[in-house]
């Protein structure tokens, strides 16, 4: 589950268009159609549900982070980053290192997490601030 360490946030109330509940914490994407889903290995990050959101139509909060917002990660098993190594999002609410034309979502701040704790602070990236993808 991700936290807001520090930062600004823009909470936008969004729509559920799939049939899978989201809960608190839990990483979203764009759905394409007006409304959002969990966030997929690889796919395009929109921001943070800020509350429990059920499905098929279910209305919520979803915190858009900032370009300057520092949250809590979840690493994917094995991924071991560096201070300032970009992340991916890797599909379970996790990050990893990302593959071709992955879109990035933020980079490790604060601590190097190869410590073996599979968390780590990262500055997130919403989709709509533009990322680069991965090269």
């Amino acid at each position: 589950m991700a936290s807001l360490k520090r930062g600004e946030i823009l909470p936008v109330t969004l729509v559920n268009n799939t049939a899978i509940a989201i809960s608190k914490g839990d990483w979203v994407e764009d759905d394409a159609s007006n409304g959002i889903k969990a966030l997929t290995d690889g796919g395009n990050l929109l921001g943070c549900a800020h509350e429990d959101i059920a499905v098929s139509g279910g209305v919520g909060v979803v915190d858009i982070p900032s370009p300057t917002s520092v949250w809590e990660v979840d690493l994917a098993t094995g991924f071991n980053p560096s201070y300032l190594d970009d992340i991916y999002p890797a599909g379970s609410n996790t990050f990893d290192g990302g593959s071709l034309n992955n879109p990035k979502a933020g980079y490790i701040v604060d601590f190097n997490p190869a410590s073996g704790s599979n968390k780590a602070r990262a500055v997130i990236l919403c989709q709509k601030n533009g990322p680069a993808l991965h090269a």
